[in-house]
């Protein structure tokens, strides 16, 4: 994809995130969006004072779009499950453990 600054980049991304995400194969994306000062990067973002860009819109519409997943796990015979997450995320547990359930809201600056 051309990184350069152009007034198509945001929907050339848009149509590449949704190949992928639209691939019977593809089991997640991980997405590298770098900043510059000056702003030259096509792939920014946000710009300096976290504003999104026309790339980031789209992220932000497709990530909405697409929902969120979740995951359910069991532990093993000692009650212990790992689970690898990303540090800039929230994420909502429930543990259920008879007679009743525990929810908790884990911020990713807890991480």
């Amino acid at each position: 994809m051309n990184v350069y600054v152009d007034r198509q980049t945001a929907q050339y991304l848009e149509q590449i995130l949704r190949e992928g995400h639209g691939h019977p194969n593809v089991r997640g994306i991980m997405l590298w969006g770098g900043w510059y000062s000056d702003g030259s990067c096509g792939m920014c973002l946000t710009d300096n004072d976290m504003n999104n860009l026309p790339t980031g819109d789209v992220v932000d519409k497709l990530l909405g779009e697409w929902g969120v997943r979740s995951l359910q796990a069991t532990t093993d015979a000692i009650g212990f499950f790992e689970a690898f997450l990303f540090r800039n995320a929230d994420y909502q547990i429930k543990i259920i453990y008879p007679p009743g359930y525990r929810k908790f809201l884990l911020l990713g600056s807890q991480l």
